[in-house]
């Protein structure tokens, strides 16, 4: 399971670590590789299994979603000029929920993405200064 945590962490700092892509389909190819994999009903009872028994997994249970958390945090913090960390951890945060209720929701991976897609264009349209500005170089 580590190996495979592992793996997902490692994906998500590549996809994330490009720069010719806007941060809305960065973030979506992360989240789609962190949490679209595990989407449907055997999804839920692992999640289940996990919750009610958190000793399984031990630390890695909350080790690899702070990592993960703190690559979209960042990720988000270097991608608007006006945007401070506290702001990037808040939107993180809400992504991340956002995130979870749709798992929770939905029965495909498909429909997990073009969801999460319509929260992210929702969330990352705020301000006076898009993202993809910045991320872009424009």
């Amino acid at each position: 399971m580590s190996q495979a945590l592992e793996s997902d962490i490692a994906e998500v700092e590549r996809i994330l670590a490009r720069t010719d892509r806007s941060i809305r389909d960065s973030l979506l190819d992360a989240f789609g590789r962190w949490a679209g994999r595990y989407i449907g009903p055997m999804a839920k009872d692992i999640a289940s299994v996990i919750e009610d028994n958190p000793e399984l997994l031990g630390n890695m249970v909350k080790t690899f979603p702070q990592r993960f958390a703190k690559l979209i945090t960042d990720a988000i913090a270097t991608s608007a000029t006006k945007l401070d960390r506290k702001v990037a951890h808040a939107l993180t945060q809400t992504i991340i929920s956002t995130s979870i209720g749709l798992k929770y929701q939905i029965n495909s991976r498909d429909a997990y993405l073009e969801r999460l897609a319509t929260a992210l264009d929702f969330l990352l349209c705020w301000g006076p200064e898009t993202f993809e500005t910045k991320r872009l170089g424009l």
